[in-house]
């Protein structure tokens, strides 16, 4: 069994350090809170604070600069004192300075680069774009776990050491020569430096989760704009009874009497959405339009479509039938544990009716009624009423990665290694290029090079056969057959 962690929060004003100093005693604190554990199992850390107003930590006491720690004592058993613990994946630091927590996740990220090294050499194995895939969709992740925790203020010494970690896994991917220049495999792999991956990852927990006001740029980004996903089940899966007024599947006919068909549309201009409704003698009885923000995305029109053709019919005695051309929307009404807002009101409302009936049309398959819905929803992006619903998350992530590129720029103009890259890629972008080996070693000069081998003094000189300096432009016009052979 190992050791275990505990999360406490003891308050401690200036005016009782005298209590800190001497230990903190509570025999009835852990029958109170029905905490069960075993002492001599247990870890804490003193987190050193200077103000009175926030505790951060594990267990935060108020030391003021005394020099001896408190001493944590639970029903009479004192409780060892350590400089770092891990509690949740995240180490955490007598210091919070995060230094112990980046040096344990490299560890672990260079445990997977080891791994994958059997499974990808230089010239065999898996190819680059599936490395690539690997580190991003693990590497990355276990890197950046708990980001909004310690990637808020990171010094240049974490930055260096999250960069040395990354570096491996770029070489890697591009099987560069080592002395290249890790800014240069950043541009060229479209991977951006992993801490700015993990302020970006941090910021975005801050304002989607945690609903706090971030900035970007000059910009405040208030939270209250942007909708606030609704974990858990709002209706207990015993009682979600509307799968029966949901159905997916494609229809054999698609009738125009007494039904309605909502639409969606987004383009450069704005966003639209849509229903009309037709009667028992296949007649349009009823349009509704909303222009909507152009930051709003097409999944949010959809369903905002289908939310108001719903409220239009919620007091329907008979069958009505709603068809939409959107399988996404559909597939999340039917999903008791969508956290959307305006699924879950769509849910809500099904429930309260179930007359109603919702089924999907497959899209511009010339059907009159789904035809129409789709010009309406056009339509409205222009002429239609200004209707208002919240951003989706979308939206704040798009702004993120334009921060993020930003800031990649700054760095790149900024970095006095990979000039040569600089001069043919100056604009960062997540793009891959896909270069192979020779190609990489040709544009950044480091490889089987006369110029490159004298300059990290493995040869005298840097002369070619023909006696001219051997650099890379040297060799491709009037050499192509040395320099593929040296590659």
């Amino acid at each position: 069994m190992g050791r275990r962690s505990v999360c406490l929060t003891v308050p401690c004003p200036p005016s009782n350090w005298y209590r800190c100093r001497n230990g903190i005693r509570n025999r009835n604190m852990g029958r109170r809170s029905v905490l069960q554990f075993h002492v001599h199992l247990t870890d804490t850390v003193a987190v050193m604070a200077s103000g009175t107003g926030t505790w951060g930590g594990v267990l935060s006491v108020l030391q003021g600069k005394l020099v001896n720690p408190p001493r944590i004592r639970w029903l009479d058993n004192r409780i060892t004192k350590v400089h770092n613990l891990k509690y949740l994946g995240v180490f955490i630091d007598e210091k919070l300075n995060w230094a112990h927590h980046i040096q344990e996740k490299g560890a672990q990220a260079i445990t997977h680069f080891h791994q994958l090294q059997r499974i990808a050499g230089k010239n065999w194995g898996i190819n680059n774009k599936n490395r690539k895939l690997i580190y991003k969709t693990v590497t990355e992740r276990m890197l950046c776990h708990g980001a909004n925790i310690w990637a808020t203020n990171l010094t240049d010494k974490a930055k260096r050491k999250l960069s040395s970690v990354q570096r491996k896994f770029l070489l890697s991917i591009t099987s560069a020569y080592h002395t290249t220049a890790s800014s240069s495999l950043q541009i060229i792999t479209g991977i951006p430096p992993i801490h700015l991956i993990a302020q970006k990852e941090a910021a975005y927990f801050k304002i989607a989760k945690l609903r706090e006001p971030i900035t970007i740029g000059s910009d405040t980004i208030d939270p209250n704009q942007y909708e606030q996903m609704q974990k858990g089940f709002q209706i207990h899966p015993a009682k979600f009874k509307i799968d029966s007024q949901i159905t997916t599947i494609e229809a054999k006919e698609y009738p125009i009497r007494n039904s309605t068909f909502t639409d969606g549309y987004k383009n450069n201009d704005g966003t639209g959405s849509a229903f009309c409704h037709y009667d028992n003698n296949g007649k349009i009885t009823k349009v509704w339009q909303a222009q909507l923000h152009p930051d709003n995305t097409v999944f949010q029109a959809e369903l905002l479509a289908i939310l108001q053709a719903i409220k239009f019919h919620i007091t329907t005695t008979s069958d009505i039938q709603i068809w939409s051309d959107s399988l996404s929307s559909l597939q999340a009404i039917d999903n008791p544990a969508s956290p959307h807002p305006l699924v879950k009101e769509i849910q809500q409302l099904l429930h309260q009716n179930n007359l109603i009936k919702i089924g999907w049309i497959k899209a511009h398959v010339g059907h009159v009624g789904n035809e129409t819905a789709d010009q309406l929803a056009k339509k409205a992006i222009s002429d239609g009423t200004p209707f208002s619903i919240l951003k989706p998350h979308s939206h704040i992530k798009k702004l993120l990665n334009k921060d993020l590129l930003i800031k990649w720029k700054k760095e790149w103009d900024k970095t006095e290694t990979g000039r040569h890259i600089h001069k043919m890629i100056p604009i960062p972008s997540c793009k891959n290029y896909n270069w192979d080996r020779r190609e990489i070693m040709f544009f950044t000069e480091h490889g089987p090079f006369t110029s490159y081998l004298k300059r990290f003094h493995l040869r005298s000189n840097d002369s070619c056969s023909c006696g001219q300096p051997g650099t890379p432009l040297h060799l491709l016009p009037s050499h192509k057959k040395v320099a593929l052979h040296q590659t």
